[in-house]
């Protein structure tokens, strides 16, 4: 909680992100967000969708936007376009909270030295739609840009503060164009999973605890159940043995 609060104080987000109403009889209303064009209409981008209290974070393209959903969106709505297009200005909404909900986490990754992406744009890149997260804004030259930041071209060192789930960041540390340098610890990566690998967890504390099954059978068997359930990738799985302990038994 306190690197969230740190990264959005740091890059100015209270300023850049805001929560739109889409009203009845709106433009947008029974569009899916490819549809409706909000980038290249209202010159935003959509972070976030909620709907009956629900948070979608870095919604699909292909999603409908409803009436009565609340859109959360990055850059600074003009009064007219808000007119025309049936949205308004949710007051006093902490849309802090939101893009950092269970289902999002905030993290900071730099442009690496030698990367291929500088002198590209994020839009160039198709950031978006290749990692599944969102720029909400860049560091450079000791100074936050929180406007326009698809279209600036990146150099090398540049710093972004990117907004997505968890589990997709695994996608930026493979790639070697860029560096990520700090991650709520906290996030979890599978939030729809949690109950279910808390329950696996439980269970398998219980059966090694009540000496039902020999204690390695058990944790076998729960770490099993956690792979073929979801709650943990096989990716996840092999970065969480520790082979050097292996290599010596």
């Amino acid at each position: 909680v306190r690197l969230r609060a740190e990264l959005t104080s740091l890059y100015g987000i209270q300023q850049t992100v805001c929560e739109l109403s889409v009203l009845r009889g709106s433009a947008l209303a029974d569009l899916s967000l490819r549809e409706g064009a909000w980038g290249q209409r209202l010159g935003l981008t959509v972070v976030g969708l909620i709907r009956n209290g629900h948070v979608s974070i870095s919604p699909s393209a292909d999603d409908l936007v409803q009436e009565g959903d609340a859109v959360l969106v990055q850059g600074t709505p003009r009064e007219s376009d808000l007119l025309n297009y049936g949205l308004r200005v949710v007051p006093d909404a902490d849309t802090i909270l939101d893009i950092a909900s269970p289902e999002a986490d905030l993290g900071e990754v730099v442009l690496s030295p030698h990367s291929s992406s500088a002198g590209k744009t994020l839009r160039q890149l198709r950031f978006r739609e290749k990692y599944g997260l969102n720029v909400l804004a860049l560091w450079r030259r000791n100074k936050p840009v929180a406007h326009g930041v698809s279209e600036v071209r990146l150099e090398a060192g540049d710093a972004l503060l990117v907004q997505g789930p968890a589990a997709n960041f695994g996608l930026l540390r493979d790639d070697r164009d860029f560096l990520v340098l700090e991650q709520d610890p906290d996030a979890v990566l599978r939030p729809r999973k949690a109950r279910l690998a808390a329950g696996i967890t439980l269970v398998t504390l219980i059966v090694a605890a009540m000496a039902w099954l020999p204690v390695p059978v058990a944790g076998m068997t729960g770490a099993t159940l956690l792979l073929l359930t979801g709650c943990v990738s096989m990716d996840d799985g092999y970065r969480a043995i520790e082979w050097k302990a292996i290599f010596l038994i």
